[in-house]
């Protein structure tokens, strides 16, 4: 065995040592490390680790460090494996399976048949392939993890193990991406484990100097980890695909990695021992933080006093038990029996010294015992009485020592066990007599008992005699006292009760902190265990694992085909892009020049202006072409830089912060807006005050006033954060004190500013954080087309007034654009914006939502573009979102296109094409065949009117009172407005609605739950801290989904309003054509009322800290049930708080229901009887003048001749 070996060896048998303690102590984390450590020390495997989000260049890295392309890339998330890659004499790739046999696949495997096997990541643990012409020495291994974005808690326990147990880890993001929160997170944790950690931020091509200097960006992604205590051995920049980039850290990665290579058996047992001892510290953290966790979750239940006084507490409660118990009567009888017997069955009653005494007087009372030959029976008879009084006197002695004292107690203690005993009681005691009579002896003395067997049993039969004694001697005392105690059980058995309830919880704390303590003595005493120390135990491990290793070899199955089940395939779902809105493909000029002419040809006539008006409004609005895009998407997700390849140049620039942009519209020029002008709309004093009070409050520094804040900053900024998420909201407090002296003057108003001014109030945090919104004025052949493009701040935005704005432009834009990036997972802010936008695209007219996989050139080929545009719309699915248009763009290459007039690929043209088309094709055919049915319909009108009145001007008279009787029906009909009725209608809807929201939200709870109470937080937090900041979480994002149900819910029941505002303008109508079909009414439109302003419920989320008592420490609480226990009982005492919110708002909502149907329905009350009685008047004045028909008739026919 060579000198390594034998070291290997060692290290074993210190992990298996080691193993022994953590599975005492149940630690279970720490034992499933020592196996993988385990694992890895039978391996003699030195590995190279590399982690980061799922598409940051991962296995790219690994491919191009190795040489050898071994790993597919890929931006699609896969299944969470660990796979390992290292140097053998044949090629092989072997997927480990939890609870069954390994899988081999031979040398002539498939990688994408071993990935496709390896899609049950449930199954599927840890993938290791072989390399036979691998450029790494035998011994090194490469670890590719999964994401770190897994949210699967066995997933994200194995790929952080495995790292853990890394000799050097790679943490690897791509350049978009470094702002992660999770990277800040995931790193922290991992080298609080593993110190051997470096950082790459890759891809860093993308990086545009003119926007930023890369000293400078260098800088800010060292700040930004240090912010969070980060700092690891080294960060490096690095791009695969323009390697002679001056800052280009590629080389220096490879060197360091070749360079760990060598000598790597060396650094593996030092990597080894420092592994375990950092165990060992973890251990001893673990214990010490569980230890913690008790006392500081339950501060409230046991104080520092209590612990002080821990042992009384326990004697106290075991004493309040033991008395509960002995209240029985039956059961304090027993208790006393069996004390007694054990006292009398222990007590020494014939020493040495007595039975000698007994032989002497058993030898006396013979018959033919004789003292002396003179007066010999006088003598006799005072020798037997000698003995019998020395045989006495010892006897007494003895009894006396060994029970009398001793029993006496057992009765003063049989009462004291059930708090019986008084000081009356206790003399008592002490005045009983147990004075034992010679006879017991006497009784039992047998003719020849003076020696051997005979002086034996004689012996004998005293002690049972003497036992029998003190029994029957007690008895009559032990029923006295047993009437005592059940007289007194009546009294002192609820309280005992209510005693003992209220110290359990508080015992059962104490017992689980000394449990730890015992936990720590042993690990300290087991801590100095000499590693050749012979131990079974710890050689059964060792002996255990490596058998365990070398069947799992023996024990693998070749993979075979079958294996994989065979997924049915689904047939995609197909756009169908020629929809039926082509049908209204209508000549916009043609309709609008149709419309104006018949606008002011019945301009004059009476009874036409209402029409004619609305016939030049239609035109007037179709020739603006006001279109509101909206564009939706996280920070880094390339909305700017999309909006820029849109309008052919660099407008938008791109914000570092997301958390403080403003909303910034790109505007079409006008008179008084001429081009690359900007109108910056600057917050209120109250909406600058409501921002900062917010960002102070959450940095723990209260403020009243934004002179206030200024006058605080300092104060907040030296505050040392416990949290590092809340750094976003010191940089808005920075921000705000390095210009409020600036701005606080014009707070309120609007500048109008040039392009750079507006770049800068854009770009640059310490003037963005006081814009409230940006219009922008360019010109381009965007909006040309009467398109306004909103972006919108990212979905992560801390400004909680965002959600309520992007909301809004949800409802009332044209269209919405979704931006994603092509390898970012949606983020949780993603996904609530999605699920917002699935639940209410079903109430717009029509489908207006775009989805773009922005970046779309870095796919390697045609099929990965595919398969992640298949991957977003699978996950759009998820969110409701069926049939989405979705498109594949590179912002880059498209702007670069428009620049150059050159082709690209970019994939910017055929969204544009269907962007194009539904603006003009499906978003004006429905305005456009509304203009042209209306134009139709007035000449139609016209037409009537004449005809009618010929015919009338026969019977005139007739005709005269029939419009009296007809005026006096539309007066008596339309005297109320049809709110009533509306309003019984709307408000069951709106009971319908809200009596699933709650159910809905709750249903949503165990995953909200699962996001906020995790392992993580509760790793890089105190307890205290963790507990707090989960319940916060957890309660912010309920309150947040209730507060988007109920914009969806106003959402629903606003539609539903117009819905029944215009089924009653048709039902009106109707009525009144039959019985005057000559009526003819413009269109009563109306738009959505405006809906209320929601804030969620739980505000004050600490008002429900006391379910924080379930919290006992954290192997307890993730591991056991506690976790559960604290789930169920969080969301019992907060369902009646959301109940009464639903409540509340619905009390609201009927309010402004009500308000909204009454407004509206009385417009449409004056709307149509308005129309009904001009047009009445309008007739009566054609019969009582006819003169005018002829001029009607004209107008008509150069109506229906511009029709020809």
């Amino acid at each position: 065995m060579t000198v390594f070996e034998e070291k290997i060896q060692l290290l074993l048998k210190k992990t298996a040592l080691q193993y022994m303690v953590y599975k005492k102590n149940e630690d279970h984390e720490r034992l499933a490390k020592t196996q993988l450590f385990a694992e890895k020390l039978i391996k003699k495997e030195y590995a190279i680790g590399f982690a980061g989000h799922f598409s940051a260049g991962k296995s790219s890295m690994i491919n191009a460090l190795t040489g050898d392309q071994l790993l597919p890339s890929s931006p699609i998330p896969t299944s969470a494996n660990v796979v390992k890659v290292h140097k053998s004499e044949e090629d092989y790739a072997i997927a480990y399976l939890v609870g069954e046999d390994p899988v081999r696949f031979n040398s002539d495997y498939d990688i994408k048949t071993v990935k496709e096997f390896a899609k049950n990541g449930a199954l599927v643990s840890q993938i290791e392939i072989g390399h036979s012409q691998s450029v790494l020495p035998m011994g090194v291994t490469v670890m590719d993890t999964p994401g770190v974005d897994s949210t699967d808690d066995a997933h994200r326990m194995s790929t952080e193990s495995a790292l853990h147990l890394a000799d050097i880890v790679f943490y690897v993001m791509d350049y978009n991406h470094v702002q992660s929160e999770l990277n800040f997170q995931f790193t922290k944790t991992l080298m609080k484990h593993n110190p051997n950690v470096y950082l790459i931020v890759n891809q860093v091509d993308k990086h545009k100097e003119q926007e930023l200097s890369f000293e400078e960006f260098k800088q800010s992604v060292a700040d930004s980890f240090a912010n969070w205590g980060v700092y690891p051995k080294g960060i490096f920049f690095t791009s695969l695909k323009a390697k002679d980039l001056a800052y280009n850290d590629f080389d220096h990665i490879k060197e360091i990695v070749m360079n760990s290579m060598d000598g790597w058996q060396e650094q593996l047992i030092e990597n080894a021992e420092n592994t375990l001892a950092q165990m060992h510290d973890e251990h001893g953290q673990f214990l010490e933080q569980n230890k913690q966790s008790i006392m500081e979750s339950n501060e409230d239940l046991l104080s520092q006093n209590d612990w002080a006084r821990k042992l009384d507490i326990l004697d106290e409660y075991q004493s309040v038990e033991r008395q509960l118990e002995l209240y029985s009567v039956e059961k304090w009888e027993m208790s006393f029996n069996n004390q007694r017997d054990e006292l009398l069955e222990n007590a020494v009653l014939m020493p040495f010294e007595l039975r000698d005494r007994l032989a002497s007087y058993a030898e006396c009372m013979q018959k033919d015992f004789k003292v002396g030959m003179f007066f010999a029976a006088k003598k006799t008879e005072a020798e037997r009485a000698r003995r019998r009084e020395d045989l006495y006197d010892r006897y007494k002695s003895v009894v006396q020592n060994q029970i009398t004292g001793h029993m006496l107690n057992l009765m003063k203690s049989s009462l004291r066990e059930v708090g019986a005993l008084t000081d009356e009681l206790s003399l008592e005691i002490d005045e009983f007599k147990l004075d034992i009579p010679f006879s017991v002896i006497e009784d039992e003395m047998r003719i020849d008992a003076v020696a051997g067997d005979a002086l034996l049993n004689f012996a004998n039969r005293v002690v049972s005699a003497t036992r029998m004694w003190f029994k029957r001697a007690t008895d009559d005392w032990k029923r006295e006292k047993m009437a005592y105690i059940q007289e007194l059980s009546l009294v002192k058995v609820e309280p005992l009760k209510k005693k003992k309830a209220a110290m359990t919880e508080k015992v059962a704390i104490i017992n689980d902190v000394l449990h730890i303590e015992e936990q720590q003595k042993y690990f300290e005493v087991q801590k100095n265990v000499d590693v050749r120390t012979l131990n079974k135990e710890a050689d059964g491990y060792m002996e255990r694992w490596i058998k365990g290793e070398k069947e799992a070899r023996e024990h693998m199955r070749v993979f075979d085909p079958s294996m994989i089940a065979v997924e049915e395939k689904q047939e995609e779902e197909q756009v169908d892009d020629d929809t039926s809105q082509s049908t209204y493909n209508v000549q916009l000029d043609q309709a609008i020049q149709k419309a104006l002419k018949t606008a002011h040809a019945v301009e004059p006539i009476a009874g036409f202006q209402e029409v004619s008006n609305y016939l030049k409004n239609k035109v007037a609005r179709l020739e603006e072409k006001d279109f509101t895009i909206a564009l939706f998407g996280a920070f880094s997700a390339g909305k700017s830089s999309f909006s820029n390849a849109l309008m052919g140049q660099k407008v938008l620039p791109v914000s570092p912060n997301p958390t403080t942009a403003a909303i910034n519209k790109i505007r079409p020029v006008s008179p008084d807006h001429p081009h690359e002008t900007a109108d910056v709309k600057l917050k209120t004093v109250e909406q600058m005050t409501e921002d900062i009070v917010a960002s102070y409050g959450a940095i723990g520094v209260h403020v009243t006033s934004l002179d206030d804040a200024y006058a605080k900053a300092q104060k907040a900024l030296d505050v040392e954060l416990t949290d590092e998420r809340l750094h976003v909201h010191k940089s808005f407090v920075r921000a705000f004190a390095q210009s409020y002296e600036e701005f606080k003057d014009v707070l309120g108003t609007t500048i109008r500013t040039e392009r750079e001014e507006f770049e800068r109030f854009v770009a640059q945090e310490n003037r963005s954080c006081f814009v409230d919104s940006i219009d922008f004025y360019f010109d381009c052949e965007l909006t040309r087309l009467g398109v306004t493009l909103v972006d919108t701040p990212g979905a992560d935005s801390i400004n909680a007034r965002h959600t309520g704005v992007a909301f809004e432009y949800i409802r009332n834009a044209d269209a919405i654009l979704f931006i994603t990036y092509y390898n970012h997972a949606f983020a949780k802010a993603d996904r609530e914006f999605l699920i917002q936008l699935g639940r209410v695209k079903d109430a717009f007219e029509l489908d207006k939502m775009f989805f773009v996989v922005n970046a779309i050139d870095l796919a390697a080929d045609e099929e990965e573009a595919e398969d992640v545009k298949a991957y977003v719309r699978n996950e759009l699915l998820r969110f409701g979102i069926r049939k989405p248009r979705l498109f594949g763009v590179s912002s880059l290459l498209a702007l670069q296109e428009k620049v150059e007039q050159t082709e690209l690929a970019s994939g910017m043209p055929a969204f544009e094409e269907s962007f194009h088309h539904f603006l003009s094709e499906e978003l004006m055919a429905l305005a456009v065949q509304a203009l042209v049915e209306e134009t139709d319909k007035t000449t139609e009108r016209l037409s009537s009117l004449i005809r009618q009145t010929e015919e009338n001007l026969s019977r005139k008279d007739e005709r005269l009172k029939e419009l009296d009787q007809i005026e006096q029906f539309v007066r008596s009909s339309m005297e109320k407005t049809a709110a009533a009725v509306i309003e019984r209608d709307v408000a069951q809807e709106q009971k319908e609605l809200l009596y699933y929201v709650l159910q809905r939200v709750y249903f949503r709870y165990t995953d909200f739950f699962k996001e906020s109470y995790n392992p993580t937080v509760f790793n890089t937090k105190s307890t205290s801290d963790a507990l707090e900041f989960a319940l916060t979480e957890l309660m912010q994002s309920l309150g947040f989904d209730f507060e988007q149900e109920m914009r969806v819910t106003n959402f629903r029941i606003s539609k539903m309003i117009v819905t029944k505002i215009s089924e009653r303008y048709t039902a009106d109508v109707r009525r009144l054509r039959d019985v005057n079909e000559s009526f003819s009414f413009t269109p009563f439109e109306v738009e959505d009322p405006a809906i209320l302003d929601y804030t969620g419920p739980f505000k004050d989320p600490f008002k429900y800290k006391a379910v924080n008592k379930y919290y006992k420490n954290q192997k307890a609480f993730f591991e056991n049930n506690d976790r559960i226990l604290l789930r169920d009982a969080l969301e019992e005492i907060s369902k009646p708080d959301a109940q009464a919110y639903l409540d509340e708002q619905s009390a609201r909502m009927t309010t402004w229901a009500e308000e909204q149907i009454q407004a509206i329905a009385e417009q449409l009350k004056q709307h149509i009887e308005n129309q009904a009685l001009e047009q009445l008047d309008t007739e009566r004045s054609l019969l009582q003048e006819d003169s005018k028909l002829a001029e009607w008739k004209s107008i008509f026919e150069e109506l229906v001749e511009a029709t020809v």
